[in-house]
């Protein structure tokens, strides 16, 4: 489900920490967020299996 929020978000335009502040709360965003961490990695991956699904990948 998370996957399809993340894809969702970055279908519309917003970038990843917009997604994470959605999916995770702002508060958790602003601790957590700096250029190299598991948050942000995390929902790269997100978005990108989103990507993948919506291309065919999940058959």
């Amino acid at each position: 489900m998370q996957t399809l929020q993340a894809l969702d978000g970055a279908l519309t335009g917003a970038s990843c920490r917009e997604i994470a502040e959605v999916m995770m709360g702002p508060v958790a965003v602003a601790r957590q967020w700096h250029a190299d961490c598991a948050l942000r990695s995390r929902v790269r991956r997100m978005v990108k299996r989103g990507e993948r699904r919506m291309g065919g990948g999940y058959r």
